[in-house]
């Protein structure tokens, strides 16, 4: 059974901002790319809460891949949901 996605507030801002950024520079297709293949990891994440690389410092927080510019940060809280932490554009990190 998947796990249900709990997105922090700063991951849905961040979210917004990138939607939001794809549509005016790039157009309706590239923001509805990049929104179906984070909704395909998300997927994939409630089923696999463990597929994520975990935090060198910080065990709790483990963190999946966006290509080519972002990385999505999460916690497994007691194995009863996921909680979407935040979505970082690498390129400002």
């Amino acid at each position: 059974m998947a796990l249900a996605l709990v997105w922090s507030d700063e991951a849905e801002e961040e979210f917004k901002d990138i939607i939001a950024y794809l549509l005016d520079e790039w157009g309706d297709e590239s923001a509805r790319r990049f929104s179906d293949r984070l909704d395909k990891k998300l997927t994939s994440l409630g089923s696999m809460p463990n597929m994520g690389k975990r935090h060198s410092r910080l065990k709790a927080v483990r963190s999946l891949p966006m290509p080519p510019f972002y990385t999505l940060y999460y916690s497994v809280v007691r194995e009863q949901h996921i909680h979407i932490l935040n979505l970082v554009d690498e390129r400002k990190a």
